[in-house]
């Protein structure tokens, strides 16, 4: 690095605002810049000699970082060299926070290096969700007219029960009662899909299924169309992709939203989601309506971020661009095609995952034996009615109105066969009282009810079940079923 061209090198890298990290074929660094410095919180001197995926890479990526640099060396595939790709890296402190990384092979005096230069993606990251949110909250209020429009529809039948019930006719009160079950089902339907929508989401990849997806959505997509078109859904079963589920949910609406301003009055929309026999690879979904179309231009920049042919003040002109930006990290790539006058279809392909079979919830387990069982909700109402079902199902139930109550109550007992729990409660959380009963009574089952779950039923990985709100003494009864084996299989192992 004394020659004038080395010193220029050495300058070039300090002055990088991007990390660059050098590497050996061993995975050790050699050399870093300030930039990595800055980025990770290590000196330089603590980083050169380690591991990069120990010091950079959070814990359950090292050891394929390691696998991908063996098999490199070992066949010469470059699968993971050159190219730009986003990941996840680890600061000293334990944060972990988005990079985008490239990385090349070099070779230097007979020695390979390895280069990788690291760019912080925590700003645009940011960023972007924001335009995600902001795009997102611009349909849930197109969709709150409609929902409110439903409520009252749902109220109508459930006050007119109500008024008209004579309690001294045993057949009248049982009609009525299934009118109010029934429009309290279905109103809560609408709540679960509309939260589930609307929440921002963890960005946790899974493998789901397409039709499921597009099903779920469907009570939704009709809150937006049912005044101006007409909606039909035609799905292809065993359509199995890996993503998160939310971010498909978000591209779907907003193309749905779009097709319904495109109508401009009555018109239809299909939706159809397949894979063609001779080419399995790509999971294709499309979205046509017969609406007005676009022109060359407009179809031309369709995608651009910030552009729109609504009047100023009614749209954010960022819910195509970010549909493309989803697909895009969904591994795919979205198109879009349109006559004037006649309609526009907008098409998506998104690489086919084969489904692994996962561990199953239990369908079927003993019923209920009774027990002692804590029923704890900050919600009097929930309370009683919780404990209700609970005595229904032959506990004897202690009830308390908040996790500080709950200890109190515990110190008045010798024990709890079941904790039935809402989740968030002001003070202890169940989470933390569920960790507290439990360090007193180990083989305890444990239920946390919430009202923002987006499954009903849903096991944590130390055993607890959750239980989403509102639900049905079936479904009680079913959490507590899985709860109890969830505990019995907790207590033979530590046997």
């Amino acid at each position: 690095m004394d020659t004038p061209l080395g010193k220029a090198l050495a300058a070039a890298l300090e002055a990088s605002l991007d990390a660059i990290v050098v590497m050996d074929d061993r995975g050790r660094i050699v050399l870093v810049n300030s930039a990595t410095e800055q980025m990770f919180g290590y000196r330089s001197a603590d980083m050169v000699g380690g591991r990069m995926s120990e010091l950079i890479m959070p814990r359950e990526m090292a050891d394929q970082h390691d696998e991908f640099l063996a098999t490199h060396l070992e066949t010469g595939r470059r699968r993971m060299l050159g190219g730009r790709r986003e990941e996840i890296a680890r600061r000293r402190d334990g944060k972990e926070f988005p990079v985008e990384l490239t990385a090349s092979r070099v070779e230097l005096d007979g020695r390979v290096l390895f280069v990788g230069y690291i760019r912080d993606l925590s700003s645009r990251r940011h960023i972007r969700e924001a335009g995600r949110r902001a795009q997102k909250m611009e349909v849930v209020a197109r969709m709150t007219a409609g929902i409110a429009h439903d409520f009252n529809n749902l109220l109508t039948p459930i006050l007119g029960a109500v008024d008209g019930m004579d309690p001294g006719d045993p057949e009248q009160v049982r009609e009525g009662l299934e009118v109010i079950a029934a429009c309290a089902e279905r109103g809560a339907e609408l709540v679960s899909r509309l939260t589930s929508f609307a929440r921002p989401d963890p960005e946790q990849e899974q493998l789901f299924d397409v039709g499921e997806a597009l099903r779920g959505l469907e009570p939704l997509m009709r809150e937006l169309t049912k005044r101006d078109a007409t909606l039909s859904v035609d799905v292809t079963e065993g359509l199995t992709i890996r993503g998160a589920r939310a971010r498909l949910d978000q591209v779907l609406m907003n193309l749905v939203s779009n097709a319904v301003d495109a109508l401009e009055g009555r018109g239809s929309i299909e939706i159809q989601a397949w894979m063609e026999p001779d080419d399995p690879l790509p999971v294709r979904i499309s979205v046509e309506d017969s609406g007005s179309g676009m022109d060359e231009n407009t179809l031309a920049h369709c995608f651009d971020p910030f552009y729109s042919t609504k009047e100023p003040g009614t749209g954010t002109g960022l819910g195509l661009a970010t549909s493309a930006g989803i697909v895009s990290e969904l591994g795919g790539r979205i198109s879009a095609s349109s006559i004037p006058g006649v309609g526009t279809q907008f098409r998506i392909e998104l690489p086919h995952a084969e489904a692994r079979s996962t561990a199953a919830i239990p369908l079927e387990s003993p019923a209920p034996s009774g027990g002692r069982v804590l029923v704890v909700d900050d919600d009097e109402r929930h309370l009683r009615m919780a404990a209700r079902m609970l005595r229904a199902l032959d506990f004897e139930v202690t009830e308390a109105t908040s996790g500080s109550r709950a200890l109190e109550r515990m110190e008045a007992t010798d024990g709890f066969d079941l904790l039935v729990s809402d989740y968030a409660m002001p003070g202890l959380l169940g989470n933390a009282l569920t960790s507290a009963v439990r360090s007193a009574w180990p083989d305890c089952a444990a239920v946390l009810m919430s009202a923002h779950l987006d499954h009903s039923l849903e096991i944590r990985a130390d055993g607890t079940v959750t239980l989403a709100k509102p639900f049905s003494k079936d479904e009680l009864l079913r959490a507590i079923q899985v709860a109890r084996a969830q505990a019995a299989d907790a207590d033979a192992s530590a046997a």
